[in-house]
């Protein structure tokens, strides 16, 4: 009983000696403390990984101008409920002539588009469709990649195809899916281009993930078809190979010697930019003996021969 005592009586005695120590530490321990904490502080580098976390483009649609943004008639600015939005209702188009608006620059790389869509009652008793698309990697005439989601009392027919511009016939099926029809209006419609991939996320839910041969570089937009009656707000668009996210699962490389950064893969591609022996480098993707990389701290990113990059551990 005595022993028992005196074991308890020595270990609150520690536990009081322990808590005065974190209270007014001696020196050496002061330093101790100091370097435990400095490893869990991110390293230079991580920092300036985290810096490419970026927006590309932002609209509320507070203002009827957005600057960055094209519109086509049709489109009005709304404000109500304490959000600006803009509305269109769009019953008479010609296929393949939707009124759209386009925004960002041509040398965006692989991004994604992000918008919230309300789905409004019909108010003229036309068909039950309301189709909005998302526009990807378009050039300056407006060809590239569609994203296309129409909804109706029958479900969600989401497609992707490849847009050949306005009124043309090239418009080539990628893929598509069907879903039940939603419970409510609101919903967050995604689009992503990465590398060769094209994802379409609908509310939060990836529905395609496809593999195509895309354009390199691109505009983005939205359009509206037949039978649309919607409101749109909250636009953004993010890179995705300049985010912590994807910069954490990409491996790294190292050049080991001076090279040529191609547009695609092989020698008959253009040279976009240079790259020299003991660079760093982001692997984002690999075809064949060629991988496509990213430049540690810059947006340039392409293809160079596998034999040009080591792996890093």
């Amino acid at each position: 009983m005595a022993l028992s005592s005196l074991r308890d009586g020595t270990s609150i005695f520690c536990a009081l000696i322990f808590a005065l120590l974190l209270l007014s530490p001696p020196p050496f321990m002061t330093n101790l403390i100091q370097t435990s904490a400095a490893q869990i502080i991110p390293p230079e580098d991580a920092v300036k990984e985290a810096a490419f976390l970026e927006v590309l483009f932002e609209a509320d649609f507070e203002h009827p101008v957005t600057p960055g943004i094209m519109f086509e008639d049709g489109w009005r600015h709304v404000f109500e409920e304490g959000r600006g939005l803009i509305c269109i209702s769009n019953y008479h188009s010609r296929y393949g002539d939707f009124p759209k608006f386009v925004f960002g620059v041509n040398d965006w790389q692989d991004y994604s588009i992000e918008i919230e869509a309300r789905i409004l009652p019909d108010p003229t008793e036309k068909p039950d469709l309301s189709h909005i698309a998302l526009l990807s990697r378009l050039n300056s005439e407006w060809w590239g990649y569609r994203h296309s989601l129409g909804f109706g009392d029958w479900g969600t027919r989401i497609t992707q195809y490849y847009y050949g511009g306005v009124g043309a016939t090239n418009m080539h099926n990628l893929s598509e899916a069907y879903i039940p029809p939603p419970d409510k209006n609101w919903h967050l419609l995604r689009a992503e281009t990465d590398g060769r991939t094209l994802r379409t996320i609908f509310d939060e839910k990836l529905v395609i993930d496809y593999n195509v041969r895309l354009s390199p570089v691109g505009f983005a937009g939205v359009e509206v078809g037949p039978g649309a009656y919607l409101c749109l707000d909250n636009l953004v668009v993010r890179s995705l190979n300049r985010s912590a996210a994807a910069l954490a699962r990409a491996p790294r490389g190292v050049v080991v010697q001076d090279a040529n950064l191609r547009l695609w893969p092989g020698l008959r591609h253009d040279r976009i930019d240079s790259l020299y022996a003991g660079e760093e480098v982001f692997i984002l993707d690999e075809a064949d003996n060629w991988v496509r990389i990213r430049k540690k701290y810059s947006s340039i990113q392409g293809w160079v021969w596998r034999q040009f990059v080591n792996p890093r551990p």
